[in-house]
């Protein structure tokens, strides 16, 4: 046991204070009472030495005979962006990291008898999932190892045995470092850090992403923009773009030399002439000979060249309810958007309540992949599964996957049941039905948009000011549909409020395939119109937006694209604004609207007028003062959002300023911790890692310091006052004053 000072300063300066005071009292009082003065000045320093090693924060340390039993495991997987890297493989280190603890780590932690518990980590840590880690994108804008760190060992009140991180080990963040070594070190937990990754690091330029608009009529031209991230440091050579429609080439672009890790944008203005779909992509180039990689793969989107005057949705419903009424209001006034709706009203009769396509009355749902595509989003409101045959569902499988088009799911417990596990539509969907059939009443709650959510034109049903406001606004509802989970790369966008600490997924979406997908779980949603307190506006919004996003946006959207190839804060950024003509406008017309740069929490940064004429480009400027994810609005008369995007606006990339793995910073935390650091395709034995992880944290918890303030205890307490009382009393006796 050894006794140490948290505050040795105070002893430094306390005692000779504390001498020198004594002498100059000794020499001045010895001569006059020379016993008293001894023994009343021993008493007081006594006293005040007591108070200065107090002071000075004395702590007891000493390490415990043997390590409790602990049988927790903490596997922490770096999702941040650098783990996008592939470096010059097949799969990114994400993919490696997932499919090695999947295949090696998982089962060796298993048969050890100990139990996994996985977190991913970026700028901050979260438990997860299996399903959730193998369907995870590396996206995180930051690495934060330290802080990961800590959340594993405080999730619960007992530490874990050990900690492994499947890392490239590249740290952008270091403010938890302190807090992570003490918590490694008071709690005796072993880091041990599997390296993913090239050590090498190099200049790689990755296509990200091709972007142009889904639906565009003949003889408009539109723009196709493509995204590609450059990852290292020094000069980067100028790269050459070259655009295909249908594999033929068809234009090509040179973006100049530039300096440094950064995303990279360039577009391509396009125009056809006739109706049909093209599939253009983007592949770049760079000269052999110089000292830089691009990954051999090309980025392209699918684009639907349509004539169409006004695009239809199919709503199709399993019995009169009042959902069918009011989304019908609320697109009335929009006379681009044609809605068409199907129910049922027992079990052999169907019919269509407003105008079926070309007028006629249809006998019964599409039957044809051809007849489903004349719609842009089919919505399935309180359907039951009896009420969709499997062709039926094999084909809007089919319409999403191939065409493009989106299918929306509203309902409870009885349309979210049990009884579609395994179908065709279980697999369009962005959820996983419940494996029995579950109760869809609940206590009163509100539907609370997620922090991702609010950044969708979908959410912003305010107009203006806080969206989040707008939607505390709304009443509660009583009633939801249970899932199982969520599926991979479903984008949960509303949540359960109220007092629930288990919030409860209400809206929810996804990709498939050429078109998207998404489920909301509460039933009657047609109840917010009719309250008394809300906003009837704020409603008919709402789906509008909905329906405007899952199709693929409107005949009136507004295209926006960057005209210059990267974007910095403190800097001019241009963007061209096209709007398209919709189907009643007169020629030559000319439309007020606004055009606004919220960042990611919803504030507005800029907000400025623009006249847009129809097929008429306009150029705007903007700045923003700070790096971060922004979103670019347009929005009509009524604040009706009639274009969007999100863009993020960086002026370096941290993430991949280095793209070699770090494997030496993993061995510094192995080092503190009395852990180890290797390189993942060092590891041919994971089940003796995972054997020495266990004696590592019996070694770690065995020498760790156990700490404990000395003194501040009832007899430190008591000697301090007697001693006090001694000098008064003999004071008093004495007659010293």
């Amino acid at each position: 046991m050894v006794v140490s000072f948290e505050s040795p300063w105070v002893l430094w300066c306390g005692f000779p204070a504390l001498l020198g005071l004594i002498g100059w009292t000794y020499r001045r009082f010895h001569a006059v009472r020379p016993g008293q003065t001894g023994i009343l000045l021993g008493l007081r320093a006594a006293a005040l030495g007591l108070l200065i090693l107090l002071a000075a924060r004395p702590i007891w340390s000493s390490s415990p005979p043997t390590a409790p039993p602990r049988d927790r495991i903490v596997l922490l997987v770096d999702d941040s962006e650098s783990m996008s890297l592939d470096d010059g493989g097949r799969t990114s280190r994400y993919a490696q990291a997932v499919a090695f603890a999947r295949d090696r780590l998982l089962p060796a932690i298993e048969r050890a008898g100990l139990r996994a518990e996985g977190m991913v980590f970026s700028e901050g840590a979260r438990l997860a999932s299996g399903a959730e880690i193998a369907g995870g994108t590396p996206t995180g804008k930051e690495t934060n190892l330290a802080g990961a760190v800590v959340s594993a060992i405080t999730s619960t009140d007992r530490a874990p045995l050990a900690v492994i991180a499947l890392t490239d080990g590249i740290a952008t963040r270091t403010s938890d470092n302190h807090l992570a070594g003490t918590a490694l070190l008071e709690d005796g937990v072993p880091l041990i850090g599997i390296g993913v990754g090239d050590d090498q690091g190099s200049r790689v330029i990755t296509p990200r992403s091709v972007h142009a608009p889904r639906r565009v009529p003949p003889n408009t031209e539109f723009r196709v923009e493509f995204e590609a991230r450059a990852a290292g440091e020094g000069l980067f050579p100028p790269v050459e773009l070259i655009l295909f429609r249908d594999g033929a080439l068809l234009d090509r672009k040179r973006i100049p030399a530039f300096r440094d890790a950064r995303w990279i944008r360039e577009s391509f203005k396009v125009k056809e002439t006739s109706a049909g779909r093209h599939t253009y992509a983007v592949r770049m180039l760079a000269d052999a000979r110089q000292d830089v990689r691009i990954i051999e793969h090309q980025a392209s989107t699918l684009v639907t060249i349509s004539d169409e005057a006004e695009w239809r949705i199919l709503f199709v419903q399993g019995g009169l309810t009042w959902d069918y009424k009011f989304i019908q209001l609320a697109l009335r006034g929009d006379p681009a958007i044609r809605i068409a709706g199907f129910s049922r009203t027992s079990n052999e009769s169907r019919f269509f309540q407003s105008a079926s396509i070309d007028g006629e009355q249809a006998p019964g749902l599409p039957e044809t992949l051809e007849r489903f595509a004349d719609y842009r989003v089919v919505v399935l409101a309180n359907i039951r599964p009896s009420d969709l045959p499997i062709h039926h569902q094999k084909l809007l499988v089919r319409y999403c996957a191939e065409q493009g088009g989106s299918v929306l799911m509203v309902g409870g417990g009885e349309t979210f049941h049990a009884a579609w596990r395994d179908s065709p539509l279980e697999e369009l969907l962005p959820v996983r039905f419940p494996s029995r059939p579950a109760p869809s009443v609940s206590e009163p709650f509100t539907i609370q948009p997620t922090d991702a959510a609010l950044g969708n034109p979908v959410f912003q049903i305010g107009g203006s000011g806080n969206p989040r406001d707008a939607w505390n606004r709304l009443p509660p509802f009583h009633a939801f549909a249970e899932i199982e989970r969520l599926k991979p790369g479903a984008q949960v966008w509303a949540e359960q409020g109220g007092s629930r600490s288990d919030r409860r997924p209400l809206i929810v979406a996804q990709p498939f395939g050429a078109g998207r997908t998404a489920a909301i779980l509460v039933p009657n949603l047609w109840r917010w119109r009719l309250a008394r307190d809300s906003d009837p506006s704020q409603f008919d919004r709402f789906w509008r937006q909905l329906l405007r996003y899952l199709g693929g946006g409107d005949p009136r959207a507004v295209d926006m694209q960057f005209v210059d190839p990267w974007l910095s804060p403190d800097t001019d950024l241009r963007v061209v604004l096209n709007r398209r003509k919709s189907p009643k406008e007169t020629e030559g017309a000319v439309e007020t609207v606004r055009f606004v740069v919220a960042d990611s929490a919803a504030n507005v940064i800029s907000e400025q007028p623009v006249e847009l004429a129809a097929d008429r480009p306009a150029e705007i400027v903007f700045r923003v003062s700070s790096d971060g994810l922004f979103t670019l609005r347009v929005q009509d008369a009524q604040r009706i959002e009639v274009g969007s995007r999100t863009v993020d606006i960086r002026k370096t990339d941290r993430e991949f300023a280095r793209t070699g793995r770090d494997l030496e910073h993993l061995r510094q935390w192995a080092r503190l911790s009395r852990g180890e650091a290797i390189a993942i395709e060092e590891c041919d034995d994971v089940g003796a890692l995972v054997e020495a992880a266990r004696g590592r944290a019996a070694d770690a918890y065995v020498r760790r310091p156990v700490q404990k303030p000395a003194g501040v205890d009832p007899w430190t307490m008591a000697a301090l006052v007697a001693v006090l009382a001694a000098e008064w009393t003999l004071r008093r006796r004495w007659d010293w004053t």
